[in-house]
């Protein structure tokens, strides 16, 4: 009877973790859809849709002009590719959203020139299986870059973050970190 009894037990906390796993994967693909549209949006200056997407967020008029002109494409700025992680703090899921310029420094990693950086933050609600955005920012300027990579950079380094355990898990790699504006970030906080 004790036998059974673990058995029922081991059984219970086995399925249970299969639901969770099954319910984080379907939450963390539908946010990563989610923020690959946005970018989708962005990358094709769809100027009305974004502006509908971001009703209450600061800096979005910077973001629109940018479209607008084309900025992005007069100066070799390029959008990152798809780039997610999980906030245990708030439980959402970040999805960043920057566009940069390489800029040559002499080593392999190189320095970026960073135009906007722009973090959603997501909720997944599985009972309706919709996607909200929680939150929305809009970064355009030096110190908010630097607040914004600082912060990033720990994402990589954090087990709540999950970048390691999607990585192993659904063969999500992470891209790399990012390059800093200038190299005093690296070294100075």
């Amino acid at each position: 009877m004790n036998n059974i009894c673990k058995l029922v037990i081991i059984s219970t906390i086995v399925v249970s973790c299969t639901r969770n796993d099954e319910a984080e994967r379907i939450a963390l693909f539908a946010c990563l859809e989610k923020g690959e549209t946005i970018s989708k949006l962005i990358s094709s200056s769809k100027v009305k849709k974004i502006s509908k997407a971001f009703t209450n967020t600061p800096n979005i008029d910077y973001l629109v002009e940018i479209m607008d002109e084309e900025v992005m494409k007069h100066e070799s700025y390029i959008l990152n590719g798809p780039n997610i992680f999980y906030n245990p703090y708030g439980d959402e899921y970040i999805y960043t959203i920057y566009a940069s310029k390489w800029i040559d420094n002499g080593t392999d990693w190189g320095l970026n020139d960073y135009l906007f950086v722009i973090q959603l933050a997501f909720k997944y609600d599985e009972d309706s299986k919709k996607i909200s955005v929680e939150n929305s920012r809009i970064l355009k300027d030096h110190i908010g870059f630097k607040k914004w990579w600082y912060s990033f950079m720990r994402s990589y380094n954090e087990k709540g973050c999950r970048r390691n355990l999607w990585a192993e898990t659904y063969n999500l790699i992470p891209p790399p970190p990012p390059p800093p504006t200038i190299e005093d970030w690296i070294s100075v906080r």
